[in-house]
């Protein structure tokens, strides 16, 4: 329910020159969350995406838009938004500068992620790095403490409640798909 665009996030990032500033078009979002009832997921979109990579380093931003997170349950998007108190802060932003490309293996890295009001750093680590022609792929996992973040999940009936913790993994692909 409140784990939403954090939990398990999913990055398609398709299209644009992966050396250069510029915009990536497409980019679709997966997540899922875990309350003391059942686990729940959905869907969500970044209409706006920068990466760029230069002299062994990346860097991205991305903006969630949190009136386009859909669980496919209108009373679990209601209180989601009212938890991300979307109508005075309408996005969740994430962003990443300079980050060492991994040689191999993995590598931990931080992301600034902004949640209404707060800015808190989130450690990510990135695996599977990979140049493929014309773009690069990778995954990333984390956890996120909705807590830091000033939220309070939402309840049912103050008993079914949604786990301080959420799992964050993304797997980016810049560039042409395959």
């Amino acid at each position: 329910m409140t784990a939403l665009a954090l939990a398990t996030m999913t990055w398609w990032a398709l299209a644009g020159t992966p050396t250069e500033d510029k915009p990536v078009p497409a980019v679709r979002i997966q997540f899922h969350g875990r309350s003391t009832l059942h686990d729940f997921h959905g869907t969500a979109s970044a209409p706006t995406v920068m990466f760029q990579l230069r002299d062994g380093t990346w860097s991205a931003a991305a903006k969630v838009q949190v009136s386009g997170m859909d669980t496919a349950n209108a009373k679990r998007d209601g209180k989601m938004r009212q938890m991300f108190e979307a109508a005075a802060f309408p996005t969740i932003r994430g962003v990443v500068t300079n980050a060492p490309v991994p040689v191999t293996g993995t590598t931990n890295i931080t992301m600034e992620l902004q949640i209404r009001d707060v800015t808190r750093p989130v450690t990510v680590t990135i695996s599977d790095w990979q140049a493929r022609p014309g773009g690069y792929q990778f995954h990333g996992t984390g956890t996120v403490s909705l807590k830091e973040f000033g939220l309070k999940p939402p309840s049912v009936m103050g008993m079914i409640r949604v786990a301080d913790a959420v799992t964050l993994e993304t797997d980016v692909i810049v560039g042409e798909a395959k």
